[in-house]
Formats: C-alpha cells, sequence, structure tokens
C-alpha cells in the first residue's frame, strides 16, 4: 500500500498500491468503488477538494476518476510512465503532477497543459499549491523551490536543507513554507524566504504543547521556552533546575503549568514570572487545568495536590498507597479522578473529600478519562480498559483485546465510542455501550507508519504511505499486496 488519503468530507477513504485503486466507505467499511486500469504501482492519490473526482498517479500513468461512477474522466498525455506527486489547486480546476526533474500544471477538465516546470535538477518529491493558488512550492533533492504557478517565474530557492526534501506544506495565510525531510523540519518566509529557526534548547526536548489560541509553542527539556510562532521568539522560563517532563497550558492560554523533577510551576506566559508550587518532593506524572482555569492538579510519586493558581494554596488529596499515574477533571470541575496502583478514586475538587474508591483492576491503572457528559469513566491499565457508572461506582465494562499495557483511553465526543492505545502498537475503537470492537484497528509501525485493520476479519482497509514495508514481503523480497486474511507482521525487513 502506498498510497492512502480520505474525502475531503471524511466519509471516504481512497488507497493504491499494487492491484489498483480503491475507494472505501468509512462508516461501513464496504469497498465502494475498484479503479482497475492501473496495472502497476500506484504512488499517489488526491481527491479534488469537492470529493467528486481523484488523481491517481502510478507505473502507468496519471488518470482522474469520477468518485461516484468509477468512471476514468481524463488520461494525462505527458506522463505516461511512473508518475509521483499529485496536488490540485484549491478550486479543483488545475494539477500539479510531479515527475522526475519537472512539475506540469494541467487543466483538470480539458486535459490541456498549462504549465512545465522545467528547473529542478533532481527527482521532485513534493508538490503544493500556495492557498490562494498563485504559487507552487516543490522539494527536489535538497532545494525548495517557489514558483509563479501562471507563469512559472521563480519566485524564491531555499537553501538550506542538507538532504531529500520529502515534503511542503503552506501555513493557511500562505506566508510562511514548512519543509521536512531526512535532516529535520524548517519554517521559511515565502516572502523573503528566510528561515525560522526555533533555536534555544542545547539538550534533548521532552515536551511539546501549542497554546489553544495556536499562536504559541511551550517545549520543556533541560529548560522551557515559550516560541512566538509567528517570529520565532523565544521566551524562556528560569527556574526549574532539573529535567522537565510535562508542560501544559491553561484553557484561556495565559499561563502554563511545568512539571519535572524538581517540583510544579505556573507561569505568566506574558511576562515570564513563575508561581512556583511548593509540596510534592518526588516525580509528577501527570498535571492537568481544570476546566475555569483557576486550579491545577497534580499527581506523582508521593500523592495528589489541587493548586489554586492565583495564590499557590495546595488541598493535598489523601488516600493512595502508590504512585499516580494518571489524573483528570470531570467536565465541569466538581470532581477530580486519579489512578494509583490498582484503584481508581474519585474525589470532591473542593473539599478533597473521597468520594468513590473504584476496585476492580488486577494491576496498575495508567489511565483515566471522563465521558463528555460526566456520567462514566474510562480507566486502562495492565489488564484492559474498564467503563465504570461515574456517579454509583458500578463497573459496566471490562474491555479485553490489548495484548500488552493500556496507555491511554479517549472518549468521542458523543460519548458513543472509546478509543485506547497501547504498548502492542495498537490503537483500538470500541462502542462505549456493549464494549464491542468498532470497525477498524489502527496498527503502529516503526518510522510512525500506519496501517487501518477491519477489526473482525483482520483485512487491510487502507495504509500510510510507507507502512506497505512492514505489513506483507513476497518471496522474491519485493513487497507485495494483500487484502484477505493478512500474515503475521514481521517487526523487519533487511
Amino acid at each position: 500500500m502506498n498510497a492512502v488519503a480520505w474525502s475531503p468530507d471524511s466519509t471516504r477513504l481512497a488507497t493504491g498500491g499494487g492491484n489498483g485503486v480503491r475507494v472505501w466507505n468509512m462508516m461501513t467499511g464496504v469497498e465502494h468503488l475498484q479503479l482497475a486500469r492501473h496495472s502497476g504501482w500506484i504512488r499517489s492519490v488526491a481527491w479534488s477538494p469537492d470529493g467528486t473526482r481523484l488523481a491517481t498517479s502510478g507505473s502507468n500513468g496519471v488518470r482522474i476518476w469520477n468518485t461516484v461512477t468509477g468512471a476514468e474522466h481524463l488520461q494525462f498525455a505527458g506522463h505516461t510512465d511512473s508518475g509521483s506527486e499529485v496536488a490540485w489547486s484549491s478550486d479543483g480546476t488545475h494539477l500539479a503532477i510531479a515527475k522526475k526533474y519537472s512539475v506540469r500544471v494541467w487543466d483538470t477538465m480539458t486535459g490541456a497543459e498549462h504549465l512545465l516546470l522545467a528547473r529542478h535538477t533532481d527527482s521532485v518529491n513534493a508538490v503544493a499549491w500556495s492557498p490562494d493558488d498563485t504559487r507552487l512550492a516543490t522539494g527536489s533533492g535538497s532545494n525548495v523551490l517557489i514558483c509563479d504557478a501562471v507563469t512559472g517565474a521563480e519566485h524564491l530557492q531555499l537553501a538550506g536543507h542538507t538532504n531529500s526534501v520529502d515534503a511542503v506544506a503552506w501555513s493557511a495565510d500562505g506566508t510562511r513554507l514548512a519543509t521536512g525531510g531526512d535532516n529535520g523540519v524548517q519554517v521559511w518566509n515565502t516572502t523573503t524566504g528566510e528561515p525560522l529557526q526555533l533555536a534555544g534548547h542545547t539538550d534533548w526536548i521532552q515536551s511539546v504543547a501549542w497554546s489553544p489560541d495556536g499562536t504559541r509553542l511551550a517545549t520543556g527539556g533541560s529548560g522551557v521556552q515559550v516560541w512566538n510562532t509567528t517570529t520565532g521568539e523565544p521566551l524562556q522560563l528560569a527556574g526549574h533546575t532539573d529535567w522537565i517532563r510535562s508542560v501544559t497550558w491553561s484553557p484561556d492560554s495565559t499561563r502554563l503549568a511545568t512539571g519535572g523533577d524538581n517540583g510544579v510551576q505556573v507561569w505568566n506566559t506574558t511576562t515570564g514570572e513563575p508561581l512556583q508550587l511548593a509540596g510534592h518532593t518526588d516525580w509528577i506524572r501527570s498535571v492537568t487545568w481544570s476546566p475555569d482555569s483557576t486550579r491545577l492538579a497534580t499527581g506523582g510519586d508521593n500523592g495528589v495536590r489541587v493548586w489554586n493558581t492565583m495564590t499557590g494554596e495546595p488541598l493535598r488529596l489523601a488516600g493512595h498507597t502508590s504512585s499516580v499515574n494518571a489524573v483528570t477533571w470531570s467536565p465541569d470541575g466538581t470532581r477530580l479522578t486519579t489512578g494509583s496502583g490498582r484503584n481508581v478514586l474519585i474525589f470532591d475538587a473542593v473539599t478533597g473529600a473521597e468520594h468513590l474508591r473504584l476496585a476492580g483492576h488486577t494491576s496498575s491503572v495508567n489511565a483515566v478519562a471522563w465521558s463528555p457528559d460526566g456520567t462514566r469513566l474510562a480507566t486502562g491499565g495492565n489488564d484492559g480498559v474498564r467503563v465504570w457508572n461515574a456517579v454509583t461506582g458500578e463497573a459496566q465494562l471490562h474491555i479485553s483485546g490489548h495484548t500488552d499495557w493500556v496507555r491511554s483511553v479517549a472518549w468521542s465526543p458523543d460519548g458513543a465510542h472509546l478509543a485506547s492505545g497501547g504498548d502492542d502498537t495498537t490503537v483500538r475503537i470500541w462502542d462505549a455501550t456493549t464494549g464491542q470492537a468498532d470497525r477498524f484497528v489502527v496498527h503502529g509501525f516503526d518510522g510512525s507508519e500506519m496501517a487501518v485493520f477491519d477489526a473482525v476479519s483482520g483485512d487491510l482497509v487502507g495504509a500510510s504511505s510507507g507502512a506497505w514495508r512492514w505489513i506483507f514481503w513476497g518471496p522474491d523480497g519485493l513487497p507485495a499486496e494483500t487484502f484477505g486474511a493478512l500474515p503475521p507482521l514481521p517487526t523487519s525487513h533487511s
């Protein structure tokens, strides 16, 4: 499987590989269309902005298909052999196709060639339109070019990568371009060509968090910095003397809570002034804000505390006999839930009184999550996922399926489904009423690659561009495709 793309309305999935292109209904998992005229490998698939057409690029050319009927709409005469990346203009009237050392722009209604960009000296691996469709960005070798999409004139050549550029992406306002390759990511000013480099950390970065308003980025490692994502200007928050393991923004973006090996601090993100919360004497494993931003709950190796973030005054929650791995607020902010050892505790967030103790897990609880309406609680641990009545404490479901520790649980916004992630490298989706496995399972592989499987049959539904490396290898040592039951997944291939 070389290519996967969601339709603009997220109801369909297009997949391309060694046996053509398929379009799937993602509500039912049923195959909607099979586009069989490609006779070889598919490199790229891309939906038109309105979802009515699909562009496909493979070993025998580039085509556009009607996604309702499956009829072929166009085949581009200038691309008769192996194609590369394809990208639609935002209005759907033009398609940019990167192939070898050139990029061609075509009229998607007539098939007429509109523009040829032949300035590249290496293979073109990436192409993207600016949001207003006036410019094209391409990645070729270690270089990035920005060209006029009408005349083909070169606007900018961005030099800075030292290895292959494989991805280019415009900011929503067209003023910045992010480029990624074998040696990291860079952000460029698309008018001047100046790079924006977030330089300041001199050691590992262990935590990263965007502000809710999207204007700043907080990073934690051997120190804490807050970055203006437009200018790259940093605000260094000095106070911690050891590693920072958690950074989290208040919902209103005005403050930042940081937790590490030497305690918790709350920062004014405009001035950098700290409010030090003194009380923890060992590692802090969880930091979470109350919904109204007035309180902060922290959990670690020596218990849980709730802090007034204006005064720093703590409220200690008693009852834990082992390390606290998870802390979370109820949606209305009146209750606080903690996972500690085999126990799940629910507290009054104002008085600190224990409301309920949920017993049932047979090993460590690693994750807790409230349902959106606050009536149920999901917990995950080394023995699977459990769902509880958050008022009575009654155990409602015990969900088994993961083959290793469960590290994370999350509710769908409507409370109808649960997602869980574990050390078995899978994300599983469950019906939150019956506990039955939902239609799909997401499996993670090395290199951040993923594949989607049918939860019942085990059949492959779709995968990211590089996941085919891990799914199946033929006897000749080349990647092969399968839509039947999959063999055991290998961990590597050399």
